[in-house]
């Protein structure tokens, strides 16, 4: 694991190895299948961080 903590709300969520992979400064950064902007900008639009939201809320950002 590269140190990435998994948050409660992505439990149950299949994990592509962005959370598995060590990251290299050589290679592209693994890809995640989670729309991270699109999850960034709901967390601030809804002044939330990411401990307070809820699994449903996360599911509607999967690629």
């Amino acid at each position: 694991m590269n140190g990435i903590k998994m948050p409660e709300c992505f439990k149950g969520i299949k994990r592509t190895d962005f959370y598995e992979k060590k990251i290299s400064p050589y290679e592209l950064p693994p890809k995640s299948n989670l729309n991270i902007g699109a999850l960034s900008a709901y967390l601030i639009k809804n002044n939330k961080t990411i401990e307070e939201i809820s699994n449903k809320e996360v599911l509607q950002f999967i690629i």
